[in-house]
């Protein structure tokens, strides 16, 4: 077992770089790139459930407070919201989401398989349960089918959550445009909401914030001057083309676009009517990019009401909540985070090292209790890494079995069920090698971690030299980078899947153009 564990920890300590979104992290980060054909501004970078295998805890610990980071922004041009606007808004890590039933999240596609992830309900402030939010975990993820990630299209997800959440709904009530299409008319006023950045590269909020955006006909959107037929009809546009000032951005994905009206009775109805997905920069030219709700209704509520067995009141036949009894013994694990929530995760195995529950955490000081129904006879590995703290106490049946508090050094903890005996501490056990990096999803490669030196380098510590996963279409850093030097610059700034592109292409950018952190390249070349 300590063999076993080692190469866990050994995982845990590896020193990679988020390139992707620039999250700044704990303990460790990873270099993550994709293929596209399009330019993107709302990619958020939330681990996979295999990558977090790699490395349970460094997967775990993306960190929300980011400082500076050009990658990743947020509500821009808006207000902070005020206290009980949106109890439906989750706070999901590097992505938002909309509780469009006590039990279910609707959020992006791209913001990647959230299961055994802690979210926040209702969330005003980050990381926090402060004014009435709500901690949940994300127990299963659907992704739309249709999704496409070249082209972002069809970007939805649905997250079923491990408890029902029950919010005060008679002052904002969300529902769902599940019939009509031409719900909208061209002018109307919709609100985004968010936790990320005020600007991009800006201050990042405490506070959740909302903008007020103008909704633009697919046709105007799809204009020379801006998306030029990229937006397909499962997509729309808000924003303010030309001057700019307003919009949604990274960070933002997979939050609510909702159209807000006035009931008689003086209450808010707020109509789910788009998913933040993409666009070109933040609050610029180019207005943001939506997946449209109504375009995939008969699937969302299909999904929920029978694939995920909601108790949503919209469900014809609902689930009848009821606890499934346990023919085996009954588990509970209370953990109770620290200030450092995010870098907090935990994995449960049994004998054969089969994963039984991951727990990756996000709210701050929040005791949580997890129960799941164990096998008879049966012994488990319990174990977690270094980069938190907190304090946890396990029941078998009700009855107290381990507990313990805050740890700095990685902690394990064994025990059985019926009649099973402990593990054997044989040395000459092999422990299966959970996942290795063929297992990452494939936009990720590890060709891509700056681990050799790099030729023309004009700052120590700086690594000029391209990505050989990017993409755009089929084009790679030399192909895409190329015309005239406005276009070349304009290329360099964009957005391509959350990265800007002379992140991911740093030496064609700086030695061509001069742009991004290989500026210098050009000027050595000249």
């Amino acid at each position: 077992m300590v063999n076993f564990i080692n190469f866990w920890l050994s995982q845990f300590r590896s020193s990679y770089k988020i390139v992707c979104c620039k999250i700044k992290t704990t303990t460790a980060t990873t270099s993550i790139t994709s293929t596209t054909n399009l330019y993107y501004r709302t990619i958020t970078l939330t681990m996979s459930r295999n990558t977090f295998l790699v490395s349970v805890l460094a997967a775990a610990s993306i960190s929300l407070v980011v400082e500076s980071a050009p990658g990743i922004s947020r509500i821009v041009g808006g207000d902070q919201a005020q206290v009980g606007d949106y109890p439906y808004f989750v706070e999901m890590g590097v992505c938002g989401g909309a509780l469009v039933a006590p039990d279910v999240i609707l959020f992006a596609a791209h913001c990647d398989d959230l299961s055994d992830r802690q979210v926040n309900i209702g969330a005003y402030r980050k990381q926090t349960t402060e004014e009435g939010a709500q901690g949940r975990f994300c127990e299963e993820w659907i992704q739309d089918p249709l999704y496409n990630e070249d082209g972002y299209d069809y970007d939805f997800a649905l997250c079923k959550l491990d408890k029902p959440v029950v919010i005060d709904d008679t002052e904002v009530e969300l529902a769902i445009n599940f019939d009509d299409e031409d719900f909208l008319t061209v002018g109307d006023d919709l609100l985004v909401m968010g936790l990320g950045y005020l600007e991009e590269g800006g201050a990042v909020p405490e506070y959740l914030q909302d903008v007020t955006v103008p909704y633009i006909s697919n046709e105007e959107c799809n204009g020379e001057n801006l998306y030029q037929g990229f937006i397909t009809d499962n997509m729309m546009c808000a924003g303010i083309p030309i001057t700019g000032g307003r919009d949604s951005c990274q960070g933002d994905s997979g939050g609510p676009l909702v159209k807000r009206t006035i009931k008689s009775d003086g209450s808010i109805l707020d109509t789910h009517v788009g998913v933040v997905s993409w666009g070109y920069g933040c609050a610029d030219n180019w207005p943001g990019v939506y997946s449209r709700t109504s375009k995939r209704a008969n699937w969302i509520k299909d999904t929920i009401c029978n694939d995920l067995q909601s108790i949503a009141p919209f469900c014809e036949t609902r689930s009848p909540e009821s606890d499934i009894e346990c023919d085996g013994e009954d588990l509970s694990i209370t953990f109770t985070t620290n200030d450092d929530a995010s870098s907090i995760a935990w994995r449960l195995l049994d004998s054969s090292r089969t994963e039984v529950k991951t727990r990756y955490y996000l709210i701050k000081d929040l005791e949580y209790e997890t129960t799941m129904c164990l096998k008879l006879n049966e012994c488990y590995l319990w174990f977690t890494g270094d980069w938190g703290g907190g304090s946890y106490a396990f029941k078998l049946n009700g009855e107290e079995i381990l507990s313990g508090s805050t740890f700095e050094t990685s902690k394990t903890e064994t025990f059985c069920t019926g009649t099973a005996v402990a593990f054997s501490e044989s040395p000459t056990t092999e422990y299966p090698t959970p996942f290795t990096s063929t297992e990452y999803p494939t936009q990720v490669s590890t060709t891509e971690y700056p681990t050799q030196s790099p030729t023309d380098s004009p700052t120590d510590g700086i690594v000029c030299k391209d990505k050989r996963m990017f993409r755009f279409g089929r084009k790679k850093c030399r192909r895409f980078v190329k015309g005239s030097r406005r276009k070349m610059k304009k290329r360099c700034k964009m957005i391509v899947k959350g990265t800007v592109v002379s992140e991911s292409c740093s030496r064609t950018c700086g030695i061509r153009v001069g742009v991004g952190k290989c500026a210098s390249l050009r000027a050595n070349k000249l």
